[in-house]
């Protein structure tokens, strides 16, 4: 099997949320650590009623249930680690976070589509409905490469 087909032994890792010690001195931070955990379980978990309380309703109305399920059919999440929360517009939030994920190649983005990938991404944290959810996502935050 070659590397880009093979998947890493332990992929994707724990589906527990980390933060980095610059991550745990944010104000907020416990309550992001929820807001992931919620969010990557229900990943996990195949629950898109679990992750409609994590994000926003225009987020929910891009990403039905439909769509959701067919889009994470086959995904698994872990090694997931906030390496910062920094501020954004309007009493918003950035959190720059890694994460594994695995998933069937047919099932990857479509410019690399292999069984596990790395990620790097930043997502936007906004104020709503009296807790966190996440925001629609910012154009070129996400950074995948192949595990």
């Amino acid at each position: 099997m070659s590397s880009a087909s093979a998947v890493p032994e332990k992929a994707p890792g724990s589906a527990r949320v980390k933060l980095s010690p610059s991550a745990a001195e944010h104000p907020d931070h416990a309550a992001v650590r929820i807001l992931l955990q919620t969010h990557f379980n229900s990943i996990n978990l195949k629950r898109y009623d679990r992750w409609k309380t994590t994000v926003v309703a225009e987020k929910q109305r891009r990403l039905p249930e439909s769509s959701w399920r067919a889009e994470y059919r086959t995904t698994r999440d872990g090694s997931i680690r906030v390496l910062r929360i920094m501020p954004g517009p309007q009493d918003s939030f950035r959190v720059l976070l890694t994460f594994t994920s695995t998933q069937a190649p047919s099932d990857a983005p479509p410019s690399m589509q292999v069984p596990c990938l790395r990620w790097r991404v930043v997502y936007p944290v906004v104020r709503d409905s009296g807790g966190l959810r996440f925001g629609v996502g910012l154009p070129d935050s996400s950074l995948p490469r192949p595990c």
